[in-house]
């Protein structure tokens, strides 16, 4: 997506083969602007897609997508939340939280929206390759061996 106030791009992009094959397969995130990108995650991308986790709760009328990661005290969730509201309204909302795993001082966490027409999200292509993050109620496919 493009973020809202500003020419920057979020990106999380996954390689066509992830979910056929989760060990061959890829996923980074990027972030900046076109032809001046700012952060690339993961910088090796052999086993990139166990860099990341996902969380993935959803029920009639609720849908919230989250793929999280850590890098350089930082860590970063990208998000996607739905909720349909009373009244025949939707609320929707996309955006990336980046906050400090340090001690640091307040101020350090920043969430960054999406422009809603920007934003282009399948994360039913990397469900069952990335592992799920461990939090109550996630609902994403078990990646683990039996």
């Amino acid at each position: 997506c493009r973020l809202q106030k500003s020419a920057k791009l979020v990106s999380l992009c996954a390689s066509k083969n992830l979910l056929n094959k989760p060990q061959d397969g890829r996923l980074t995130y990027r972030f900046g602007k076109p032809g001046a990108v700012e952060l690339v995650f993961p910088q090796q991308t052999a086993a990139s897609p166990q860099q990341f986790l996902l969380f993935h709760y959803f029920r009639p009328g609720l849908d919230t997508t989250e793929v999280s990661f850590a890098n350089n005290g930082f860590s970063y969730a990208l998000y996607q939340h739905f909720e349909a509201e009373s009244g025949g309204r939707n609320m929707q909302e996309s955006g990336v939280r980046v906050a400090s795993t340090d001690a640091a001082p307040n101020g350090t966490d920043i969430t960054l929206s999406c422009t809603p027409a920007t934003v282009i999200a399948h994360w039913n292509l990397i469900d069952g390759a990335v592992p799920c993050d461990e939090g109550e109620l996630n609902t994403c496919q078990n990646n683990e061996e039996p």
